[in-house]
């Protein structure tokens, strides 16, 4: 196949009328083709990738359109979505406390995996639903402890309650941390109000 063109050529022919496997020989990969006309009727442009029907399209679009330089530029501060208020960072301006960060130090992240489930549910006028995704297992981790836990259930229900239950423990984990890593900002910041109202009460 000429990218260029988007010529097909046949390389090369069985000698005896076999069953014919269509095969496309494209930088050294070899590609198996269902439909011979799907391919000879779709010319994809190398550079953006769009499809067209012809190759003459393909070449129209990158004299003029795929040539274009765009330049996407976003606002500094969302002006729509509005992110969630971080209270640490509330907490420490209002306090004004010194030598402490608004971040959150540990996380847990999850990933399910699932299996489609045939289905063919009518929903509203236009929508048709093909498949329904069945969780089958999931994968947590965290970066306190460093570990990685796989769930695996047939029943999703038991598979998000053990689930949820490990996140729960792990939750309490990285709260303990948190309140200890801010137990000596805290100690720190009230003996400097104490400082600060016994020098008031001497001055008065």
């Amino acid at each position: 196949m000429d990218v260029v063109s988007g010529n097909v050529e046949c390389i090369r022919r069985s000698e005896k009328g076999y069953e014919a496997m269509d095969i496309l020989s494209f930088e050294n990969h070899a590609l198996y083709i269902k439909n011979i006309d799907m391919l000879q009727a779709k010319y994809q442009c190398p550079k953006c990738e769009m499809v067209f029907v012809s190759a003459e399209r393909v070449r129209n679009l990158k004299k003029n359109q795929c040539e274009l330089v765009n330049i996407e530029s976003f606002p500094a501060e969302p002006t729509i979505y509005k992110l969630a208020q971080n209270a640490k960072r509330s907490l420490i301006t209002k306090y004004s406390i010194k030598n402490a960060d608004q971040y959150i130090d540990h996380f847990i992240v999850y990933d399910f995996e699932a299996i489609l489930k045939p289905t063919a549910t009518q929903h509203g006028e236009n929508t048709v639903f093909t498949n329904e995704h069945i969780p089958v297992s999931v994968s947590v981790a965290d970066s306190l402890t460093e570990e990685v836990r796989c769930f695996v259930n047939d029943d999703p229900k038991m598979l998000l309650t053990d689930m949820f239950k490990y996140i729960g423990d792990v939750s309490v984990k990285i709260q303990q941390y948190s309140v200890n890593k801010y137990k000596s900002t805290e100690n720190h910041q009230r003996s400097r109000s104490d400082r600060y109202g016994n020098c008031r009460s001497q001055t008065w």
